[in-house]
């Protein structure tokens, strides 16, 4: 079904009520909505799904606000760990990664409208000019591009086996590809596309770094933006072997909770897709960790009278049909299978 039919069919299933009707059935599940990136619509347009223009955000929230209960994490937890019920259509906002625009342009709107949110750290990258491996690729791709070197050529570098005819679809697959290499492989991959590239001229290369600790500092004491942990290094749990847990999932939590004079028991998986990005010997390393609870990115509300506190449910919304004015009304109330799957 193309994105144009879906538009009409969420726009109609919308006009009879359609969201008001899930909202009501599902009024005892708790929604989870994950954001990453958000930049201003008056600066150049991020094309990727992971980051959404302000104006965009701006109306989610204000939506949010009318139809739900939004919690803070702190409220969340606290509930969580006591078997406690939920106030009916409670929703939890968190981001991932710990992108600078949060602070810069996320957070200004969040105090704005007096919303809270969570934002899960990649923590031994904050405070350092450094970027996210998938972003550094995808300012790559589209260096390569514009500076006249054929998909072709791309394609034969990263990939090799399967047809693409677009950035986007090359980024798909080229990242796809890279989660499934160990860290040595792909860092030497990507060394040697960016040998010959100064990706510091990109205007998107600054929407793409990462916050400072003093960002971190100024929002916690906001006590509207808690934090959490996103591993170390960015790190799919699936690949550390044993000796590496501590490092990527106990050090990062005793280094927030140091820097923000509190302790933290959050945690939200990279790629996050459950039994196949974590497992449940994952999940008992958390809580032995001293982790409330963990977030995957598994599709779905939570029924918080089942399933476990270490893979919870979260719905992503970006920069694509998951912010149609119709659709995301409708995903956010239980229709989540119509639009993105993961992220």
């Amino acid at each position: 079904m193309n994105e144009g039919v879906k538009k009409i069919i969420a726009k109609s299933l919308c006009s009879l009520g359609g969201d008001a009707a899930l909202r009501t059935i599902n009024k005892h599940k708790v929604l989870v909505l994950t954001y990453h990136g958000v930049y201003r619509r008056s600066q150049a347009p991020i094309p990727l799904f992971t980051h959404l223009s302000d104006d965009l955000f701006r109306w989610q929230l204000q939506f949010l606000k009318d139809h739900y209960h939004i919690l803070s994490m702190t409220e969340f937890v606290a509930r969580l760990k006591a078997g406690a019920d939920f106030p009916e259509r409670s929703a939890l906002i968190t981001f991932d990664d710990g992108f600078r625009n949060n602070y810069d342009v996320a957070f200004p709107v969040l105090k704005e409208l007096g919303v809270p949110a969570t934002i899960f750290l990649t923590v031994d990258f904050i405070g350092k000019l450094k970027m996210l491996w998938f972003d550094k690729l995808f300012l790559l791709l589209k260096r390569y591009l514009r500076t006249g070197t054929s998909l072709g050529q791309i394609h034969h570098q990263l990939v090799e086996q399967k047809e693409v005819t677009n950035l986007h679809d090359l980024y798909e697959v080229a990242t796809a590809l890279y989660k499934t290499m160990s860290d040595a492989e792909k860092n030497e991959r990507l060394d040697a596309l960016t040998a010959e590239s100064d990706l510091s001229e990109d205007p998107l290369a600054a929407q793409f770094m990462l916050m400072s600790w003093e960002n971190v500092t100024e929002m916690f004491k906001s006590g509207l933006v808690d934090f959490g942990v996103h591993t170390a290094t960015h790190r799919i749990l699936r690949g550390l072997v044993a000796e590496e847990y501590s490092r990527e999932i106990d050090v990062p939590r005793k280094t927030l909770s140091k820097r923000l004079g509190r302790e933290v028991s959050t945690f939200s998986y990279p790629n996050g897709i459950p039994d196949r990005d974590f497992f449940t010997e994952h999940e008992d390393y958390l809580k032995r960790c001293g982790y409330s609870c963990a977030f995957s990115t598994r599709v779905a509300l939570n029924d918080m009278t089942t399933g476990g506190r270490y893979r919870l449910n979260r719905i992503a919304i970006g920069n694509d049909l998951t912010s149609d004015r119709h659709l995301f009304p409708l995903r956010i109330a239980g229709l989540a299978a119509a639009g993105r799957k993961e992220c």
